[in-house]
């Protein structure tokens, strides 16, 4: 479970058109996937449950349960007063903040960090570079939003309303509904597709394993001659031969989702 929240740039975009009391429907891949035996059941005490044939059960935490979160954004540091502990930060949209530093000097971390401009007295130019949204300090969070309901869900069983209101299009003809499944599945792709490190290897995300093979082809490193057999292999979702910088990749097809609305605060 999170304490905050970190909107992509397809949703800074709708946030910043939001008034409060305006909602939004988000997604998020469940960072542990069940096996393809297992099927979604319920949400009970934010917890997801997963059940099989076997009647097993497979159990995954939420990240996001109801409850209220705050929106971390992109930023940067204006000028730091060491004296007074404050710094002024501007974020995306041209407003500034001054806010306080309440890490201590002497257990700032190492040159490079957040804070080392701070223990060094430097005062940052104007033009600094922009932070990611996951450094901000949490004195520096001004909005909130409230997730008031969540299920989870394979993301190809998103129905086309849940698209339409994640993209808040109203499509008008057959041919913008075509369109608009196609831009959904490049941006779940473009989000969450790039394997990434997890335990001791990486994992990716895809639409599907028509969607793996065109983005990496033969980039891949695998352990079987067939290519194409291995690609055809009906929705496995993990396949350890499959190698990412020399180190294992897992492959998940089709994942389930977290699907929540967040109301503005």
């Amino acid at each position: 479970m999170k304490s905050n929240i970190i909107f992509n740039n397809h949703e800074s975009n709708i946030f910043a058109d939001l008034n409060s009391g305006d909602t939004m429907m988000l997604m998020r891949v469940l960072k542990e996937q069940p096996d393809d035996e297992y099927s979604f059941d319920e949400i009970y005490d934010n917890i997801a449950y997963f059940e099989s044939d076997h009647d097993t059960c497979w159990k995954v935490p939420l990240q996001y349960p109801v409850g209220k979160y705050g929106v971390r954004e992109t930023w940067r540091v204006i000028k730091i007063y060491p004296s007074m502990k404050e710094m002024l930060i501007e974020y995306k949209d041209g407003n500034r903040r001054l806010i306080k530093i309440l890490t201590k000097i002497e257990t700032l971390p190492s040159k490079g960090s957040l804070y080392a401009a701070f223990a060094t007295f430097v005062l940052q130019p104007e033009n600094s570079n922009w932070r990611s949204p996951a450094t901000m300090p949490k004195e520096a969070i001004r909005d909130h939003v409230i997730v008031e309901s969540n299920t989870v869900k394979r993301v190809g069983e998103l129905t086309f309303d849940e698209i339409c209101v994640m993209f808040e299009l109203t499509p008008i003809s057959q041919e913008a509904i075509r369109v608009i499944k196609v831009r959904f599945i490049e941006y779940f792709n473009s989000l969450y597709a790039n394997p990434r490190k997890w335990k001791n290897g990486y994992v990716c995300y895809v639409w599907d394993w028509k969607s793996f093979h065109e983005l990496y082809g033969d980039n891949i490193n695998l352990g079987y001659e067939d290519y194409d057999a291995v690609l055809s292999h009906s929705h496995k979702g993990i396949i350890d031969v499959y190698e990412w910088k020399g180190k294992p990749l897992t492959i998940y097809p089709n994942p389930y989702l977290e699907l929540f609305t967040a109301r503005i605060e």
